[in-house]
């Protein structure tokens, strides 16, 4: 009943006959005889102490028929997940729209209409900064629509129930853009540059603005004189993505990242709280999040960079354009996963290229079975690399651009149609999933 070893005192051995033991049973039952011999207890033919020999084996190996049949099973279950995996890729690839565009920069999907948006700078002398309307549907081509003056550079898009659409800019305003006039209907002054901004999953009448000062602000569009509630960072860094989704107990939260990391902010409180173990892990520039559930997210860093005092100062104070980042630089994305109603834990974490300038946009697609692909813009491919969850395990990169990937999206129609937008500043991908 004791099982065998490999070498010791119950080394795997045999008898005579060919029945095989641990060696320190077969000298047990001959003390047991009080005998020269004993017999064998299959076949009943004798042995004695010289009998036994010791059989030399690399390793022992118990069977276990349970262990046997959970290894099957799961093993069953593995080649059925990786056929439904390869049946996505096949469907992703297979289904793709591009168009080309020309210096845009951010992007929003509208699934129920088929509507992308995307935003950019048009040529000429003044170089103004406006919206192009893209149709999903073939031969329906694009339109683009100027934008007032005071706009400037659109930071973020966000698609609204109800055919509308906000987006945050650097000339202070958060603006509410009609998808059925091509007006903008509703424009906030924000007290700093918008950077991010997001609809609410629990009430159609709330959106967020994520600013270049750190500040959070929350507005409810039936009041147009001021925010409902604005909220200090923990930073004074910009805040480059917000999330809203909804945990198991149907609350709502609201996740923010800036250059220090991922924060969940409660409307209970006048700042939010780090998610805990994302200290100093370096410079966060993007945070996907599984929405509506949020029960998985997904943060993506750089290195940071110590500069001497003098250098810093000297680039503090003089702005700087934007260059071009080659092949990038090699930074990490770290999965967390949902613990309770309020806190998360760092589970697995890989390498990828990352830009060493933008902040980039990243995705979490869900599968069946409660499965989840991560989508990133990688700088080495000029494309999408994409990896399953939770593993890390990498699994297909999409066609690449001529260009770096300067913004990603997933979106899911209210029928179930889900599509995945891929903006360079040539061209615009769309991939869809089925």
């Amino acid at each position: 009943m004791v099982a065998w070893t490999a070498d010791g005192s119950h080394r795997v051995s045999c008898i005579p006959c060919g029945h095989v033991y641990g060696r320190h049973c077969l000298e047990m039952w001959l003390l047991q005889y009080g005998k020269k011999k004993a017999p064998c207890p299959q076949c009943g033919k004798r042995y004695t102490q010289n009998n036994i020999i010791n059989l030399y084996v690399p390793e022992i190996v118990v069977p276990n028929n349970d262990l046997e049949k959970q290894v099957l099973s799961l093993r069953e279950r593995n080649e059925y997940l990786e056929k439904q995996q390869a049946k996505l890729l096949e469907e992703i690839k297979e289904h793709k729209n591009e168009f080309l565009v020309d210096g845009a920069r951010v992007m929003g999907i509208d699934a129920s209409s088929q509507i992308i948006l995307t935003s950019g700078r048009a040529h000429g002398v003044s170089a103004e900064h406006i919206l192009t309307k893209v149709s999903m549907f073939h031969g329906h081509g694009m339109e683009k629509i100027h934008l007032p003056p005071d706009t400037k550079a659109i930071r973020d898009i966000c698609v609204l129930p109800g055919g509308h659409v906000v987006f945050a800019s650097l000339g202070r305003k958060l603006s509410i853009f009609s998808m059925a006039t091509n007006n903008v209907v509703l424009q906030y002054d924000l007290p700093a540059p918008g950077w991010s901004c997001s609809g609410d999953y629990t009430t159609s009448s709330h959106i967020y603005a994520g600013l270049q000062n750190g500040m959070l602000l929350v507005f409810d569009i039936r009041q147009t004189s001021a925010p409902l509630h604005s909220s200090m960072g923990l930073s004074t860094h910009p805040v480059h993505t917000i999330h809203c989704a909804v945990d198991g107990s149907g609350s709502r939260k609201v996740f923010s990242a800036s250059s220090i990391g991922p924060c969940v902010w409660d409307a209970s409180e006048n700042r939010p709280s780090l998610v805990s173990g994302m200290e100093n892990q370096g410079v966060c520039i993007s945070l996907a999040c599984s929405s509506p559930s949020s029960d998985v997210l997904v943060a993506s860093y750089r290195p940071r960079v110590e500069l001497p005092d003098a250098i810093a100062t000297s680039q503090a104070s003089t702005p700087q354009s934007p260059a071009p980042t080659g092949s990038g630089k090699l930074g990490c994305h770290t999965l967390l996963r949902r613990t309770t109603a309020t806190s998360f834990a760092r589970d697995h974490i890989c390498s990828g290229s990352v830009s060493e300038l933008r902040m980039s946009k990243s995705a979490i697609i869900p599968c069946r079975d409660n499965q989840h692909l991560f989508a990133y813009g990688d700088e080495s491919l000029y494309g999408v690399r994409t990896w399953r969850l939770p593993s890390f395990q990498r699994y297909t990169d999409l066609k690449p651009h001529r260009q770096p990937v300067l913004d990603l999206r997933y979106a899911e129609s209210s029928t179930g149609e889900r599509y995945l937008g891929c903006l360079s500043a040539e061209k615009l991908q769309v991939f869809t999933i089925r």
